[in-house]
């Protein structure tokens, strides 16, 4: 993130290093949450693979699934929407299809 100008983006990130665990445990969502300091009803995720959608839902959490490439054929039906790029849909529109 840093290399490439994005760690001031956001305000905390957790990969499975972090937690000792792989998607689709729960636990690096939960670690984001805990380190926001909300909880799940509060946020939704963004995730391009099938097992990262299971991993925030396992959080408790509403996931867009949004698939790269290499991920476009897989099957995202437990996730709570579907979409093919980020530019498809402005962020004020996905938060009100979410709510």
């Amino acid at each position: 993130m840093e290399q490439i100008g994005l760690s001031d983006a956001f305000d905390t990130v957790v990969c499975s290093e972090d937690v000792g665990r792989s998607k689709p445990n729960p636990a690096s969502y939960l670690k984001a949450l805990d380190d926001l300091g909300v909880v799940a009803d509060e946020g939704f995720a963004l995730e391009d693979s099938p097992t990262g959608v299971q991993g925030a839902k396992n959080a408790g959490l509403l996931c867009v699934a949004v698939p790269g490439a290499m991920t476009r054929d897989r099957s995202y039906d437990h996730a709570d929407m579907r979409i093919e790029s980020l530019a498809d849909v402005p962020l004020e529109e996905l938060m009100e299809a979410l709510s």
